[in-house]
């Protein structure tokens, strides 16, 4: 990080290979410039705290009133305002309490940040988030950790960091590149392959963003879960699309592959970026089978509207980990059928909109690939 100071100097000489020397090991760590003239000067972060500096984190108690999730009152003993992140925490049985916070546990040490400063744990061991300084100004690390976990209709036992959109949400008609660093420190499992290759024991590394869709010829707003893939114990992926009846409307999923992922191993850091615009304008163009309420299915397939990026708001957004062990959508008292594990490091996360590109309803010109 560049700092300004107040004393004045004349005259700097740097030998050469001395720069060089350096900018090769900012380029090592991960670390980015931002230079005063560089396009990011264009660009409006949509998410609050970009690059995630603020580890007093509000935490998720597990439960939902009405449309919205239930936050704890309590927060972490850490000096400073809360942040505008959650730790959201959905089909636990124990989840992570803010009040039962450690400071510098070396039990969770990692070979690269040392111990960590803050790390909360579950009492049954399934959950936990360790906070590290990176060193490098008011960098941070989020290590999310899970075990185990119920596999239900709804999907897994989840763990992850969430934020809402700042200004109620941000339309989709100017590019928005989403960009986030990770890095898998620990990657575990054991069952018997038919099992791994089912799902009934898995392990995902996905982040996430809500969206609506608001169509103005029929007035209906449709909520939709974009979903992006970013490691998991088989290490296959396949493209996802899913449709369920939510109080006489439609919740959609999709869950999109990207260009690459990260093996499900302890491993090194890893940069991505994606064009939201081009995830949603592939999914706009995709047939979807529906559930209804009655348990039968029916065909579904977007609007015109969809290929409208005007039509499009992103509300919120997660990353984090989906685990699952036991298979409880037949039997809620299912027996673990294996053993899973999988930390995750999240750090750098930025969600941009070009403002240099003028707005356009044009679906292609603005989906732009990375």
């Amino acid at each position: 990080m560049l700092r300004k100071y107040r004393r004045q100097i004349k005259e700097v000489t740097m030998d050469a290979n001395l720069i060089n020397r350096i900018f090769a090991l900012l380029f090592l760590c991960g670390l980015a410039l931002r230079l005063p003239f560089s396009s990011d000067a264009l660009a409006e972060q949509l998410f609050p705290d970009p690059g995630l500096t603020n580890p007093k984190l509000r935490f998720h108690s597990g439960r939902r009133v009405g449309n919205e999730i239930e936050i704890s009152p309590v927060l972490p003993d850490i000096l400073g305002d809360a942040s505008a992140w959650t730790v959201v925490q959905w089909n636990k049985t124990e989840i992570l309490d803010p009040s039962k916070m450690l400071k510098g546990d070396p039990r969770y040490s990692d070979r690269l940040f040392g111990n960590p400063k803050y790390t909360f744990t579950s009492e049954n061991r399934e959950s936990r988030l360790s906070i590290f300084d990176t060193g490098v100004g008011s960098s941070k690390i989020f290590e999310l950790f899970a075990s185990g976990g119920q596999l239900t209709e709804t999907g897994g036992a989840n763990l992850f960091l969430a934020a809402k959109a700042l200004n109620g949400g941000a339309v989709l008609d100017k590019p928005v590149h989403y960009s986030v660093k990770l890095r898998i420190s620990e990657a575990d499992v054991h069952a018997p392959s038919s099992l791994i290759s089912s799902g009934v024991v898995l392990a995902q590394v996905i982040s996430g963003f809500t969206l609506i869709l608001s169509d103005p010829e029929s007035n209906r707003r449709t909520p939709v879960f974009v979903q992006i893939g970013h490691a998991n114990s088989r290490n296959s992926y396949s493209q996802y699309r899913g449709c369920y009846p939510n109080h006489g409307n439609r919740d959609i999923v999709y869950n999109s592959v990207g260009a690459k992922q990260l093996r499900f191993e302890a491993g090194d850091a890893v940069s991505f970026r994606f064009s939201l615009n081009s995830i949603v304008c592939q999914m706009a163009k995709r047939n979807f089978l529906c559930r209804r309420t009655d348990g039968t299915n029916e065909d579904f397939s977007f609007p015109a509207a969809a290929l409208d990026m005007k039509n499009w708001r992103v509300n919120s957004m997660y990353i984090g980990l989906e685990t699952q062990n036991r298979d409880a959508r037949t039997d809620a008292t299912a027996e673990a059928q294996g053993a899973i594990s999988v930390a995750v490091q999240v750090s750098d996360v930025s969600v941009s909109k070009d403002e240099s590109f003028a707005p356009s309803s044009n679906c292609t010109s603005l989906s732009l690939d990375d």
